[in-house]
């Protein structure tokens, strides 16, 4: 009998836990994909319900109430019930309109509002640019905070800052005083002191006429949103006996609620069609678990194994030997195994995800039967 070294079987452990990495990545992509499956069957299953409610509760019709009342028993969708809710949401939105439009005709007229604004944006102008005469000079500021021209101005002839003062005062009367009309210092102080009143009068009433226009546009806005809701008060209701349905079929097995609506043609497919999904996305689950998670983590626990032969192997003085039959069998190869499990999960799969009839479905026959075929057969789920 030939014994394989510590070399042999480092190399060997090495190219398996390689493969089997490989493999796992795969594994893990074929987890993410049946992820993104099941959001699109969920989205699928979601359409398919609205489909059912919306079959089940086209319109708000009494005689059509009164059958779906009695056939889920449930008073509270009965059409007395459903109509004076209705009639009662409407009274409450048609008073909350008028006190809207009550509280919009005392506050005035946007449009006026509006044209005042505009108003007092072109009176604002040539106070503007008769203030940014002043304020471009670059001695002004400081005179004019000095209150230079004034009684409060505080230096005297025997400062030094008193004679640059006047110098600087000269040259902006100069300058200024053709252009506003003033003859002295204190005229120029005069001007500039009304153009900064009157614009600040005019940022006041800009303020002011703001405030009241931003609150008649809020209440626009509110008044259009309560006729809105007036306006959709029954497609609100509708829309809340169609959830109430749901909730309530959600209660019973997909293969029953398909069963139980056998009379109504549109219905019944949409039925079908909810436990088709269903069973699908439970089929999915089952050959994920079967043919993906489970063989991962038996590959983690071969991984780990090889890795902890690896470390051992690699020790100085290893001399760690086995026979060729237990190597053989210790070391077979794996991939044609692995391929197989992958060509019956991917065929399983397919299959699945592109079944769309669901009416096909005849009595004896399961939805796997339907969906997949007989071959293969479903995977064992566990304790199976």
């Amino acid at each position: 009998m030939v014994d394989v070294g510590p070399a042999e079987l480092r190399d060997a452990a090495a190219k398996r836990a390689a493969m089997v990495r490989d493999e796992l990545d795969r594994l893990q992509e074929g987890i993410d994909r049946h992820h993104d499956d099941v959001r699109r069957l969920r989205r699928e299953l979601g359409q398919a319900w609205e489909a059912l409610t919306d079959a089940l509760v086209p319109d708000l019709d009494g005689a059509r109430l009164d059958r779906l009342s009695a056939r889920l028993e449930a008073p509270s969708l009965a059409a007395a019930s459903v109509h004076a809710a209705i009639e009662a949401d409407r009274r409450e939105l048609e008073r909350g309109v008028a006190d809207l439009e009550a509280e919009r005709a005392r506050r005035g007229d946007s449009a006026a509002l509006a044209e005042r604004l505009r108003e007092i944006k072109a009176e604002m102008a040539p106070h503007a640019e008769v203030i940014d005469l002043f304020e471009r000079e670059h001695a002004w500021r400081e005179l004019f905070d000095l209150g230079y021209g004034s009684a409060g101005y505080p230096l005297r002839w025997w400062q030094f800052r008193y004679y640059r003062h006047r110098r600087h005062a000269d040259e902006l009367l100069a300058s200024l005083g053709p252009q506003v009309g003033a003859a002295t210092f204190a005229e120029l102080r005069e001007r500039y002191l009304a153009e900064r009143e009157a614009r600040a009068a005019l940022a006041r009433e800009w303020e002011s006429c703001t405030t009241r226009k931003s609150a008649l546009d809020n209440l626009d806005r509110g008044l259009r949103v309560a006729l809105a809701a007036r306006d959709a008060v029954a497609e609100r209701h509708l829309a809340g006996v169609r959830r109430s349905v749901r909730k309530r079929l959600h209660k019973l097995p997909p293969d029953e609620l398909a069963e139980r609506f056998t009379d109504l043609p549109e219905v019944h497919r949409a039925a079908l069609h909810i436990a088709g999904l269903d069973a699908k996305r439970r089929a999915l689950e089952r050959i994920v678990h079967a043919w993906i998670e489970r063989p991962r983590t038996e590959l983690l626990e071969l991984l780990n194994g090889d890795e902890r032969d690896l470390v051992e192997l690699a020790r100085d003085g290893c001399e760690r030997a086995m026979p060729w039959e237990l190597f053989v069998d210790a070391y077979p190869d794996l991939r044609p195994r692995w391929s197989e499990r992958w060509r019956i999960f991917e065929r399983c799969r397919g299959a699945l995800l592109g079944f769309d009839d669901y009416a096909s479905r005849t009595a004896g026959m399961s939805w796997w039967q339907v969906m997949v075929g007989v071959d293969p057969p479903p995977p064992p789920v566990d304790g199976d």
